[in-house]
C-alpha cells in the first residue's frame, strides 16, 4: 500500500499472473476492519464460518477510487460467467427489454419466499407509481 500512496492511478493485477485487470484513478486506502465486518455481517468472528474465513484471508487494506477502468474481465469458468454482466451490458439489456425502471436487490444467500414476496411487492408499487415495465436486477 505504501508504494501506491499519493499516486494518481494504480493498476490492479491478477494475483497469479500479474496481468493488469483494471486501473483505478485517485485511489484511497482504508483499514480492513475484519473483526468488525465479521461481527456485524455474520454475528461471529469465528474462522469456522466460511464467509468469515474468507474475510480473514483478505489483505489489511481496502481500496476505492474515483473511477475504475476494467481492462479484462475476470472469468471464473464455472458456467456462470455469461450471467455476470457489467454496467454497459446491463444498460443494453434494459434497453432491449424496454425497461423504464430498474430496481435492484443484492443478497448473499439463495432467494426464499420472503425475498420473492418483497420483490413482487416492490414491482407492484413501482407499477402503481406509473412505471410500465420495471425490471429486477438481482445481484448475488
Amino acid at each position: 500500500m505504501n508504494k501506491c500512496k499519493g499516486k494518481e492511478r494504480i493498476a490492479l493485477r491478477h494475483k497469479q499472473t500479474s496481468e493488469i485487470l483494471a486501473v483505478i484513478d485517485n485511489p484511497s486506502f482504508y483499514q480492513n476492519r475484519k473483526e468488525e465486518i465479521s461481527s456485524r455481517l455474520f454475528g461471529t468472528q469465528s474462522k469456522k464460518h466460511p464467509k468469515v474465513e474468507r474475510i480473514y484471508e483478505e489483505g489489511d487494506f481496502l481500496l476505492t477510487g474515483d473511477r475504475l477502468r476494467v481492462i479484462r474481465r475476470i472469468l471464473y469458468n464455472d458456467g456462470l460467467d455469461d450471467y455476470r454482466l457489467g454496467p454497459k451490458a446491463i444498460r443494453k439489456l434494459a434497453e432491449e427489454k424496454k425497461a423504464d425502471c430498474i430496481y435492484g436487490f443484492q443478497l448473499r444467500n439463495p432467494l426464499h419466499s420472503g425475498h420473492v414476496m418483497l420483490l413482487n411487492t416492490t414491482r407492484d408499487q413501482l407499477i402503481a407509481r406509473g412505471f410500465s415495465n420495471p425490471i429486477l436486477l438481482l445481484h448475488p
